[in-house]
């Protein structure tokens, strides 16, 4: 079960078309490069994770960000907000965001 408080924000990001999606996933290193990531893990980011919906009639992505501690929350969005508002590559997109932040109460996994 839990170990530690972990702190998620569960973004959803809604695409116009399928054509956009796929063009934001098979591109999306040019925003999101190692350099970026180094910068959001010296931050306090944990954990990624970057799911396709596909229960919904839509063009949906889910990105969850995990971190220990709100501090670390706060200081990866700074970066993550700079690193979004000053891509070429994003402003192709009209883009839909939906963010749910939370705190971890049950996380189980199985052996």
């Amino acid at each position: 079960m839990t170990k530690g408080t972990v702190f998620i924000n569960s973004m959803l990001i809604d695409f116009q078309s399928e054509n956009d999606l796929e063009l934001y996933i098979s591109n999306r290193e040019q925003m999101m490069t190692t350099e970026v990531y180094e910068r959001l893990e010296k931050a306090g980011l944990k954990r990624q994770v970057i799911a396709k919906v596909w229960n919904k009639d839509q063009h949906r992505l889910s990105v969850t960000f995990e971190y220990q501690t709100q501090e670390a929350f706060k200081e990866v969005e700074k970066i993550y907000e700079e690193v979004v508002s000053s891509s070429a590559f994003m402003k192709k997109f009209t883009i839909k965001y939906q963010n749910n932040r939370a705190v971890v109460l049950v996380d189980f996994v199985a052996q």
